[in-house]
C-alpha cells in the first residue's frame, strides 16, 4: 500500500479546506487515469480485510444507484454520485488500524482522526475523477444542516450528497463492523427519522424508507 500512500496528500500547516460545489465536469478518461481509478477501487480491498472496506463500498454503491434512479438523478450527476460512493473509504488507508478495530466508541479526537480520511480520500480520488465526485467523499460525514447554511437548498449537489450519505449510514448499521454492531430494522428507521432535516436529507430519508428492498 505504499504506492497510495505516497498519493495522501499533505495539507500544509494552518490552511484550511474551503468549501465548494463545483459545476459538473466530464469524468477524466485516457488511458493512465483509468488504470489509476481501477487500481484505487482494488487497493480498497487491500486495506485490512477484517474492516471490509472494499466490500462495504460496493454494496453503499448499489443501494445508492437505487436511490438515485429512484430520485430521477441521471447523466454525469448519477455517475458521478455512485463512483463516489464506490472509492468514498478509499482514505481509510492513512488511518491507523488499530483506531478502526477498536469496539469502543473513540475519544473526539480519535474520533477526528478517523473522519478526515474523508478529506484525504476525496484528493486522493481527484486525481482520476471529477471535481463532484471528490467533493461527495469530502462531504462524506457532513450534516445536511451544515451543508443548508452553506449553500442553498435548490442546488442539486444537496440532494446527491444526502442519497450518499442515508445510503452509507444505513449499511453501517445494517451490516456490522468492528467498531459498529449492526441494529435492527425498527431502530434503523427511527434514527433516520429523528435525523431528517437535521442531519440527513429529508428528501432523501424519503427515497430510502420508500424502498423497502434497502433494508434487506
Amino acid at each position: 500500500m505504499r504506492w497510495l500512500q505516497r498519493l495522501i496528500p499533505r495539507r500544509p500547516p494552518g490552511e484550511r479546506a474551503g468549501p465548494r460545489i463545483p459545476h459538473p465536469l466530464t469524468p477524466r478518461g485516457d488511458d493512465a487515469q483509468t488504470d489509476l481509478a481501477a487500481a484505487l477501487t482494488f487497493a480498497l480491498y487491500g486495506i485490512e480485510p477484517r474492516l471490509h472496506v472494499g466490500p462495504h463500498c460496493a454494496r453503499v454503491a448499489r443501494l445508492v444507484a437505487r436511490l438515485a434512479r429512484d430520485a430521477g438523478v441521471q447523466g454525469a450527476d448519477f455517475r458521478s454520485l455512485v463512483r463516489a460512493a464506490q472509492l468514498h473509504e478509499v482514505g481509510m488507508v492513512a488511518v491507523p488500524v488499530e483506531l478502526l478495530e477498536n469496539p469502543a466508541p473513540l475519544p473526539p479526537e480519535q474520533l477526528a482522526r478517523v473522519r478526515a480520511q474523508a478529506w484525504i480520500g476525496a484528493e486522493i480520488v481527484r486525481k482520476t475523477e471529477d471535481d463532484l465526485t471528490a467533493w461527495l467523499i469530502r462531504h462524506q460525514y457532513t450534516d445536511y444542516r451544515e451543508l443548508l447554511d452553506r449553500f442553498p437548498a435548490s442546488r442539486r449537489e444537496l440532494l446527491l450528497a444526502g442519497l450518499f450519505r442515508v445510503a452509507d449510514v444505513t449499511d453501517a448499521l445494517t451490516v456490522p463492523r468492528p467498531y459498529q454492531k449492526s441494529l435492527p430494522e425498527e431502530r434503523r428507521r427511527d434514527v433516520l427519522f429523528s435525523g431528517a432535516g437535521t442531519r440527513f436529507h429529508p428528501d432523501a430519508v424519503d427515497t430510502l424508507l420508500q424502498l423497502r428492498s434497502g433494508w434487506s
